[in-house]
């Protein structure tokens, strides 16, 4: 058994499965989260209905934890399992049970391989990473405080790893392929600056110094226009260094 989180919440056991209401597939996403730990009834409730639950919230949650467990598999062995405790629900996960933790332990490792001056495997790695990647996480799940957080996080872990493919592509030499993805990720997050640095030093390299400076060019005037300040030392240092070649 997998959960998959990255894009719409379902459930693989040979078959994909999915839980079509919105509030089981709520609390599901709940439970993932925070998968191997109690989760309390009154925790559920305020994830599901905020300051305003209904009178039955408490039967609703019974329901829907029964409604959760009709698409878990049947017997031990299957790496997931729902558990009831006195205060509340635990869900439990191996550790290859849920696509979001091995998306983070991919993102990891290749950084330590990119660390290691080892680019072509940091390639690898972030391309299995980015295969699991179906969508924005939890895209399917009502907002509650944890979805919404969780979204959020993995969302950002998602652009740093698309980050990090375009410095291993850079390193590796491929450089048609890095200037391709910065030019996205500069137009997606105008007010990041390491994309911008990024692809001044991919185009510096192949040859085009003018487009490199107008990148600076760029950044500086987004990020002076938009919050009012000038670019880090590093985007400055990387300006300085393609001025003095270009000289």
């Amino acid at each position: 058994m997998r959960f998959l989180v990255l894009g719409p919440l379902s459930l693989q056991d040979g078959d994909e499965r999915r839980i079509n209401a919105a509030k089981p597939r709520g609390l599901l996403a709940v439970l993932l989260i925070n998968a191997n730990q109690v989760v309390t009834v009154d925790r559920l409730i305020d994830e599901l209905w905020g300051e305003r639950p209904p009178p039955t919230a408490c039967n609703l949650i019974r329901q829907y934890i029964s409604q959760v467990r009709k698409v878990l598999p049947v017997g031990a062995g299957d790496g997931a399992e729902l558990r009831t405790h006195a205060a509340g629900y635990m869900l439990t996960l191996g550790r290859t049970s849920l696509d979001a933790a091995e998306f983070e332990h991919l993102a990891h490792h290749a950084r330590a391989q990119l660390s290691g001056d080892r680019p072509a495997e940091a390639r690898a790695t972030i391309g299995r990473a980015l295969r699991l990647w179906r969508g924005s996480a939890f895209a399917d799940v009502p907002t509650g405080p944890s979805a919404a957080a969780e979204r959020l996080r993995l969302d950002e872990l998602h652009s740093s790893v698309r980050e990090l493919s375009a410095e291993a592509d850079l390193a590796a030499g491929h450089l048609s392929e890095a200037i391709g993805e910065l030019t996205v990720l500069t137009a997606h997050f105008p007010l990041h600056e390491r994309p911008y640095l990024l692809l001044m030093r991919a185009l510096s390299r192949a040859g085009r110094k003018a487009d490199a400076l107008a990148v600076y060019r760029s950044a500086r005037n987004t990020l002076v226009s938009e919050v009012g300040l000038e670019p880090g030392l590093e985007l400055r240092d990387a300006e300085r260094q393609i001025l003095a070649l270009a000289g």
